[in-house]
């Protein structure tokens, strides 16, 4: 599976085609951070020797990855800080 194959998944799923549109333009800021995010994440983990399935694992994988980590930082967002950790 190549990493267009990937990235065109993505593209199709995501709500504006953003995605696939920083494959092709990636130095270009289009407006999208999150469509952006998802491309570099998927360019930065493709593993060409692998299969097409353990690609699409590899793929998933990170996807999952990010999702835990902005799961946390919306947890940490949505937690009522005490008035002490707020520097006033």
């Amino acid at each position: 599976m190549t990493l267009k194959q990937i990235i065109d998944i993505a593209d199709a799923a995501y709500p504006d085609g953003f995605v696939g549109l920083y494959a092709k333009q990636p130095k270009k800021n289009h407006g999208d951070t999150l469509a952006k995010f998802i491309y570099l994440e998927l360019k930065d983990t493709y593993a060409p020797e692998l299969s097409g399935p353990r690609q699409l694992s590899l793929a998933r994988r990170a996807i999952a990855n990010a999702i835990d980590e902005l799961q946390t930082v919306l947890d940490a967002l949505g937690r009522r800080p005490k008035h002490h950790e707020l520097g006033r």
